[in-house]
């Protein structure tokens, strides 16, 4: 009988490890291994679970909800086998719960997962006495009854029990209980690898983002020992995905740890051809784009986290060096420049023809660079070359793409662009002092065509709310382009509005961007008949206005009643509008 036991576990083992002969019938094999199971078990006189049994618990559970308790766990619902299994024959229990351990399997891959839990649960019971000499197959249990309570939205339960299969691994490892049985050792070592996978999506579900990165991070070095189906191609653009949730939390040095064990794999283990060598060409560009993101990151200012877990130890990398805080320009600058020569080297792939998306967003991040590192430059002159360097950047995108077909991009740009001619503004204000009473007529010409700039291309921006993008702004907006589109304007410092000197374009007349800044409207830089009320502008010319309100009370169309309020405060009744 054991010889037939024992062949016959082996042959059902094999059928389910088999691909299915017909694509039609997916599970076939499946089935037929089910029977031999079994009968296998009618052998030993136990024929599973009963539809009559299953009802029965079905029943008692209701009971216990109805009364508003929490229903015992599925072990303390007997079974018919009776309370015996510490105490049956050791040969007989063991292959009850391989047999029963391969009917749970069976049950879950044919997406029977109702049917699965009693086998499962008997397997563990059975196998738990002699938890040691069957590690695998019991770690296995745990983990398919985990997914099964995930699907029932059980978190915590399918935690416990993922908790449960790691205790055992260590306990089987440190007993050297697979030692000398290669197979076996490699059973165990791919179950332990799905747990920590199952574990790492659980931690997800539960809230609890570093513990299921690093759940991720430890499958990831375990698929590098030897795994079979191990894709280079998946690893990359996962420890990309994963170095990017830690650059949100400002661990720098595990994201640079992830990063280097990308480049390595990409380096070594993926084998492209001409096929598939774009693929490694685009995965190395965004490997660059998230190192660009890292030293972006820095430029923020975030106090850096410099723990670092260093999960992929077999690999050779260099140490992950301690990221300092980029507060003073000196240590910002060199953050700068890392940043920047890796985002250069990743736009030239991600071109415009053909990644037009990726291509703005990585023009729009390198922009970003200039802006955190101007905030660090005392000199206004200095400061006002690099947000030029943002618009040499991100207008000449706004001529190329269309703003039909990318609007929400289109009003990125053109906002990022009309902020950089109000800072460049800002610096040109700041010199005015010390320029010299000649200069001064030229200097105020400038400074104009800066904010009619600026006010042209916020008005580009707000287009892009207006149904097919026409002259009249949209009389209801719902969602969160709202709130955008009605605080465009500085909060509440007072205003010089010298906007309505500006000749705007005429109520319906197009935007022409390409004129914008080669034939600029006269500006009258005479000073207003009535004396200001608010703080007299920069010297004898200068009555200009950044307040993007005043370019919103301008515009033809419905007007929002806080905004006709702001207007009578700013301009009066009007009448020199």
């Amino acid at each position: 009988m054991a010889a037939a036991m024992e062949r016959g576990i082996l042959e059902a083992a094999g059928l389910m490890a088999s691909p299915a002969p017909d694509e039609r019938k997916p599970f076939e094999n499946k089935y037929r291994a089910r029977e031999i199971l079994k009968g296998l078990l009618g052998m030993l006189g136990d024929s599973g679970p009963t539809e009559e049994e299953e009802k029965a618990k079905a029943i008692v559970r209701n009971l216990f909800e109805k009364m508003g308790e929490k229903a015992p766990d599925e072990h303390k619902l007997r079974g018919p086998e009776g309370e015996g299994a510490e105490r049956m024959d050791e040969r007989k229990r063991n292959w009850l719960g391989r047999l029963h351990h391969l009917m749970g399997v069976n049950y879950c891959e044919t997406e029977e997962a109702s049917q699965s839990k009693e086998h499962l649960r008997r397997a563990v019971k059975y196998l738990t006495p002699d938890r040691l000499k069957h590690p695998a197959e019991l770690v296995e249990c745990y983990n398919y009854m985990s997914i099964n309570a995930s699907n029932r939205t059980d978190f915590q339960k399918a935690k416990e029990l993922c908790e449960s299969g790691v205790s055992l691994y260590k306990d089987a490892k440190s007993e050297g209980k697979t030692e000398g049985d290669a197979k076996r050792a490699r059973e165990l070592e791919d179950a332990h690898t799905l747990t920590l996978f199952y574990l790492a999506q659980v931690e997800g579900h539960l809230g609890n983002g570093p513990m299921s990165a690093r759940y991720l991070l430890l499958t990831m070095a375990r698929q590098l020992d030897g795994a079979k189906d191990f894709n280079p191609k998946e690893f990359v653009n996962n420890a990309i995905t994963i170095a990017g949730f830690h650059l949100n939390s400002a661990r720098y040095r595990q994201a640079d740890h992830c990063l280097k064990a990308a480049e390595h794999v990409l380096q070594t283990r993926w084998k492209a051809n001409e096929r598939d060598n774009e693929e490694k060409e685009e995965a190395l560009a965004n490997i660059q784009r998230t190192w660009g993101a890292l030293h972006l990151h820095r430029l923020r200012a975030e106090e850096p986290d410099q723990k670092c877990e260093k999960v992929f130890a077999n690999l050779d990398l260099d140490p992950s060096p301690e990221y300092e805080r980029c507060i003073e320009y000196k240590t910002s600058r060199k953050a700068f420049l890392a940043g920047k020569k890796v985002m250069e080297e990743a736009a030239a792939f991600f071109v415009l023809d053909g990644f037009v998306t990726d291509h703005i967003k990585i023009l729009q991040e390198l922009s970003q660079f200039w802006k955190l590192l101007a905030m660090r430059e005392a000199d206004p002159t200095r400061r006002a070359r690099m947000h030029k360097r943002r618009i040499n950047l991100l207008r000449p995108v706004l001529h190329e793409i269309s703003q039909a077909a990318y609007g929400q991009e289109y009003q990125q740009l053109a906002d990022e662009v009309a902020s950089s001619y109000v800072k460049i503004f800002d610096c040109k204000e700041q010199i005015f002092p010390s320029v010299s009473t000649a200069k001064r007529p030229k200097a105020v010409a400038k400074m104009n065509s800066l904010l009619q700039n600026a006010i042209l291309y916020y008005r580009v921006f707000m287009r892009g709310f207006h149904e097919n993008f026409g002259p009249d702004p949209p009389a209801k907006m719902d969602g969160s382009p709202d709130a955008p589109y009605l605080t465009l304007s500085p909060s509440p410092p007072p205003l010089t509005p010298l906007c309505r000197l500006c000749p705007l374009n005429p109520p319906h007349s197009p935007l022409n961007l390409s004129n914008a800044s080669v034939n600029p409207p006269h500006l009258d830089p005479s000073p207003p008949n009535r004396p200001p009320s608010r703080p007299p502008p920069l010297g004898p010319f200068l009555f200009l206005s950044v307040g993007i309100l005043c370019i919103l009370l301008l515009l033809p169309g419905p007007r929002h009643p806080t905004l006709d309020r702001q207007r009578s405060h700013l301009i009066g009744d009007g009448s020199e509008a």
